[in-house]
């Protein structure tokens, strides 16, 4: 019950004693930046069900890329973009709403990544762990500094380009 008596240890102290959590901090940090500014959007123009499904559909190219000794970034890059065509291909031949479209390609490459984990005997249950959730106590600054990368060009074209979000989000015409 200390954390009730006495909150700086609970809440702060972890923040001060560790250079460990001081990044596993800022990296958070960092991604709420990102995908604060990037999720607002999203929500906005009603594509929630899109970034959910980019979101699990990258899992193929990331477990691909873990067990090839690949960067796991750039196989997220790949299955994101080989969705978002599938999607497109699936929305102009076929009579179906868009949302089915979605909904095929999100299950058909969620499915396609628990075939890759599980045929692979070389991920054990750590790896399958760190691969899913990450492992933020693991953050280095290379790490930060491309995530703030990441950041300022999110927030660099969200400045740049905010008249055509406004006008795709809220033009009806």
């Amino acid at each position: 019950m200390q954390f009730l008596t006495d909150p700086w240890v609970w809440w702060i102290q972890p923040f001060t004693d560790s250079s460990t959590m001081q990044r596993a901090l800022l990296a958070g940090l960092l991604a709420v930046l990102a995908t604060s500014v990037i999720g607002t959007w999203v929500v906005l123009r009603g594509m929630t069900f899109l970034g959910d499904a980019l979101a699990h559909g990258v899992l193929p190219g990331i477990a691909l890329a873990y067990l090839l000794g690949g960067n796991a970034m750039l196989g997220a890059l790949f299955a994101a973009l080989v969705m978002v065509v599938g999607i497109n291909v699936v929305r102009s031949h076929s009579p179906l709403p868009d949302d089915v479209s979605i909904g095929l390609l999100f299950v058909a490459m969620l499915s396609l990544s628990v075939v890759i984990v599980s045929s692979a005997t070389s991920i054990g249950e750590d790896d399958l762990n760190r691969l899913l959730f990450g492992f933020v106590a693991e953050v280095d600054p290379g790490d930060l500094w491309r995530q703030a990368l990441a950041v300022l060009v999110t927030l660099a074209g969200a400045v740049a380009f905010h008249r055509a979000f406004l006008v795709l989000t809220f033009d009806e015409a």
